[in-house]
C-alpha cells in the first residue's frame, strides 16, 4: 500500500514498533489519524492510522491502514455540489428580486398578480431547465406561447 518495506520506514521518521500511546490516551490504543502519504513515485496516499497495543503481548501491537481515497473523493464532491447548490439559490433570489423591483402596477391587487406571474414564469423556466438537466431547453416548446 504504501510502497515501502519495513526497514524503510525508520528513514521516513516512523518509528518501528511505534512508541506507546500518548499521555491520556483514552486506553492501550492510539487515536485514529488521517493524513496524506506520499509514496515513493510521488503520488499522494490519503490514509486513515489507527493502532492499539496487544493484549498480553509486551511491545507488540497492531496498526490499521485505511485507503480514504474514496472517502476524500465523495467529501470533494459534497463540497462542490454544496456550493453550486449555494449559487443557483443566490441567483434564484437575484432573479426573483429583480422581478419584484421591475414590476409597475396601478394598484396592489394588479401588482400582486403581476408578481405571480413572474414568479410562476420563473419557477417554469426553473422546472424546463431541471428537466433537461440544465442543458436549456429548444425553442420548439416554448415558442409560441401556450
Amino acid at each position: 500500500m504504501t510502497g515501502l518495506r519495513r526497514a524503510e520506514l525508520p528513514a521516513r521518521g516512523i518509528a518501528w514498533p511505534p512508541p506507546g500511546p500518548a499521555a491520556g490516551a483514552a486506553g492501550p490504543y492510539w487515536p485514529p489519524v488521517e493524513r496524506d502519504w506520499l509514496r515513493p513515485d510521488g503520488s499522494a496516499l490519503p490514509l486513515r492510522l489507527a493502532s492499539a497495543l496487544l493484549p498480553g503481548r509486551p511491545g507488540r501491537c497492531v496498526v490499521i491502514a485505511q485507503d480514504i481515497t474514496e472517502q476524500r473523493q465523495a467529501e470533494h464532491r459534497r463540497d462542490l455540489l454544496r456550493r453550486e447548490v449555494d449559487h443557483r439559490a443566490k441567483n434564484a433570489l437575484a432573479t426573483a428580486r429583480a422581478a419584484l423591483r421591475l414590476t409597475r402596477a396601478p394598484d396592489l391587487d394588479s401588482f400582486v398578480r403581476a408578481v405571480d406571474g413572474r414568479i410562476s414564469a420563473l419557477a417554469e423556466a426553473m422546472s424546463v431547465l431541471a428537466d433537461t438537466g440544465w442543458e436549456g431547453p429548444s425553442w420548439r416548446p416554448c415558442w409560441p406561447p401556450r
